[in-house]
């Protein structure tokens, strides 16, 4: 029995992975697991909760059908207020609980990104006055479609499954360069208080720190705008959101007061990126 939600939310990450492989689908694990498996540090990551994943084929409309078909086939139900949500009921403890994945898809560089993409049609209607069905979709994850070139990294790991099965499942995760660019510009916002953790961590953790500045770095002549998003982040107002929001996270897992270094990590990351600190504008 799972005890922890972290082992019901581990348990979907890896049942959705399986599924996926099985299919053969181009897919990347985004959002809050970068962080929490390549931790490599002796600061704790607090966990995450659902799976978000980005399908580089989710900008082309009923793509996905057939594995959203598939999904629903394995107990996962279609969510009635988000259309780009499934979720699965597993129990945690004794007590059952609703975790969900989120169906992402990258945005085009080139063109207008579409918000949401139609891929699916469920035989019910919103209300009396909706003439069309309720349609599952994918939601775009903005500033991503780079992230299949050279922001992924496979990650094996031992699953224990829900019902007692387990599994050693390989799986595409974003690396530490994509998790900082995908939170850089979340990261002040207060109802986000843990991506400036993430990006924390992914930083003071990363398995290559010298190849995370190096791809990085590189974006700042093939992505200028998805660079200057870390440039915006540079100000004396931005290193003490990060710290504040960092450290909201460091008591709730317990890193003592001397082991805050919020500051000093994110002014080397910024001198490493030849990122000058910018004067916020009046």
């Amino acid at each position: 029995m799972e005890e922890y939600i972290q082992d019901g939310s581990t348990a979907l990450l890896g049942e959705t992975c399986e599924i996926m492989n099985n299919i053969g689908i181009d897919y990347l694990i985004v959002g809050g697991w970068s962080p929490f498996l390549l931790n490599s540090s002796p600061l704790p990551h607090p966990g995450t909760k659902d799976v978000d994943i980005l399908f580089k084929s989710g900008t082309k409309t009923g793509d996905l059908e057939s594995l959203i078909k598939i999904f629903l086939s394995k107990g996962f139900i279609p969510s009635a207020k988000h259309p780009f949500q499934l979720l699965k009921c597993m129990k945690i403890n004794g007590f059952d609980l609703m975790f969900n994945i989120d169906l992402l898809h990258p945005d085009d560089q080139e063109k207008k990104p579409e918000m949401f993409v139609d891929h699916i049609d469920f035989p019910v209607k919103e209300s009396s006055t909706m003439r069309i069905e309720y349609k599952g979709k994918t939601i775009v994850l903005p500033k991503s479609d780079f992230f299949f070139d050279d922001f992924i990294t496979k990650e094996k790991r031992s699953f224990d499954l829900y019902g007692g099965r387990k599994e050693t499942i390989e799986f595409n995760l974003l690396n530490e360069a994509g998790l900082i660019l995908s939170k850089s510009k979340s990261v002040f916002n207060e109802k986000r208080t843990r991506d400036a953790y993430d990006i924390y961590l992914a930083i003071h953790q990363s398995r290559d720190y010298d190849k995370t500045i190096s791809q990085l770095k590189n974006l700042s002549s093939t992505q200028t705008e998805i660079f200057s998003a870390l440039e915006e982040m540079h100000t004396t107002k931005g290193l003490d959101t990060i710290d504040n929001h960092s450290y909201e996270w460091f008591s709730k897992v317990g890193v003592n007061e001397d082991d805050r270094d919020t500051r000093p990590t994110m002014s080397k990351f910024f001198k490493d990126l030849n990122i000058p600190i910018r004067t916020e504008k009046k």
